[in-house]
């Protein structure tokens, strides 16, 4: 003889709306999507300044840079900009000029997204008042 099971009903728990944790991860997915779009940049970036010289590959940047090769991976996917230092020595690896307006910006773009999604993380991650 076959055991029926047993129906069990599941309530969901009901929260309080939080206005600030809505808006922190309205602008978290948006600075994600920035984030990305920056990323797709620093590739053009690397793509480009290579020029005649062949491809140039992340590993070839990372080692110029001093960095790890999962660093460049990361900045180019949008994932995560590093600190100032190595963001500085893998845009100049790549031949990126900050004395020229483009260069100038992205790296301004990137500083804006590193340094806002840490204020919005602590933001999401602080309990309501």
């Amino acid at each position: 003889m076959a055991s029926k099971k047993k129906h069990v009903k599941r309530t969901r728990k009901v929260h309080a709306y939080d206005p600030r944790l809505a808006t922190a991860r309205a602008l978290s997915a948006e600075l994600d999507a920035v984030g990305c779009l920056a990323g797709l940049m620093v590739k053009a970036v690397r793509d480009y300044k290579a020029g005649g010289e062949g491809r140039q590959t992340q590993d070839d940047v990372a080692k110029k840079a001093g960095v790890s090769q999962g660093t460049v991976s990361n900045l180019e996917a949008g994932k995560r900009v590093p600190q100032e230092r190595n963001l500085t020595k893998v845009l100049n690896a790549m031949g990126l000029d900050f004395t020229e307006p483009g260069g100038a910006a992205l790296k301004a773009l990137l500083e804006y997204i590193r340094d806002h999604g840490k204020n919005l993380k602590q933001l999401s991650s602080e309990p309501p008042k």
